[in-house]
């Protein structure tokens, strides 16, 4: 009895491998190749892999994960799985590849689509075309361009520089310019000297109305205009600052920077204290002279300063000067 219960067990299970078999042809499923994953061994667009249980013909739906041995550079390679054929691999349904969407350091995800192998994870990324009806953004649109003409649509634009809104997306020809009140007066610094029908006397807006920056200098130098001509009558601030950068070979030098204006009545000059250009080092406590002059200028006079140099014994001790005049008033 009990040898007729393990033959028909045999039998049994004999029966059933016949039956998963016979299934097996009509349906091959992604369990019986694995592992599915290959390292190619083909050439650049004709790739070639195989697994330990190949299928015995290419099944539509089944996954094949391939590593490939050189990045493609045409748009159509091609895999030839388990020697069942070369099949053109495309990606997006039927779209050709790009060069290098398959690279050796990424494993290539295809599916069989019954015709050719798609591609599921491209390496590049494709261009767009069309026309984009809708644009959400939380802050400004930086950076990106395009090799054609771009156009942003909004629900409010203004294309005009004029009367631009602060909550309209400027757009068309033409760039955004000041919104100044129609009563303002702007120099050409882009200091104001009349705001909202105001000047600027008392508001605390200095105005910087000349600058002079000088290099290296080694020699007096001849007047220099920080203001040919001042707007008008009032207190000006000249800020003088000169810094050696240049070491005397012996001896010391001096320079110091004389200032000129005219008040109401007569020509005034101030100097600031010299600049002793030593041999030795540079160093914070003597290497520089800062000075500020508080002036009266009359209407339409000029502001201006010189420079004077004495020499080292031996060598050239070299200063910067950087000067400024402000109104103050």
């Amino acid at each position: 009895m009990k040898k007729l219960l393990l033959l028909v067990l045999a039998l049994a299970f004999v029966y059933l491998c016949g039956l998963t078999a016979s299934a097996q042809t009509a349906n091959y499923p992604e369990v019986w190749i694995m592992p599915s994953y290959a390292a190619d061994t083909g050439s650049a667009n004709a790739m070639v892999a195989t697994v330990t249980s190949c299928p015995a013909a290419y099944t539509t739906g089944t996954p094949y994960k391939i590593l490939p041995g050189h990045a493609n550079s045409t748009t159509t390679p091609t895999l030839n799985f388990c020697g069942l054929g070369a099949k053109t691999i495309t990606k997006f349904g039927q779209a050709p590849v790009a060069a290098n969407d398959m690279i050796t350091t990424a494993v290539a995800v295809l599916i069989y689509d019954g015709t050719d192998m798609e591609l599921q994870n491209p390496e590049t990324v494709s261009s767009l075309s069309g026309t984009i009806t809708n644009v959400g953004v939380s802050g400004p649109i930086t950076g990106g361009g395009s090799s054609g003409s771009v156009t942003i649509g909004c629900t409010t634009c203004t294309t005009s520089a004029a009367a631009l809104p602060s909550t309209d997306l400027i757009t068309g020809a033409g760039s955004q310019a000041e919104q100044a009140n129609t009563n303002d007066q702007v120099q050409s610094n882009g200091i104001f000297s009349l705001y909202d029908n105001l000047t600027t006397a008392g508001l605390g807006l200095d105005t910087v109305l000349g600058v002079s920056d000088v290099t290296a200098q080694s020699a007096s130098q001849s007047t220099v205009n920080l203001l040919a001509s001042t707007p008008a009558a009032g207190h000006y601030l000249v800020r003088i600052y000169l810094d050696q950068n240049g070491l005397c070979t012996t001896g010391t030098g001096l320079a110091y920077a004389t200032v000129s204006w005219t008040d109401a009545t007569h020509a005034h000059t101030a100097q600031t204290v010299p600049l002793t250009l030593a041999n030795t080092s540079i160093s914070s406590p003597n290497g520089y002279i800062d000075a500020a002059i508080p002036l009266w200028s009359a209407n339409a006079s000029a502001i201006s300063y010189t420079t004077t140099y004495t020499a080292c014994a031996t060598g050239t001790g070299t200063y910067d000067l950087h000067a400024e005049v402000e109104r103050t008033n």
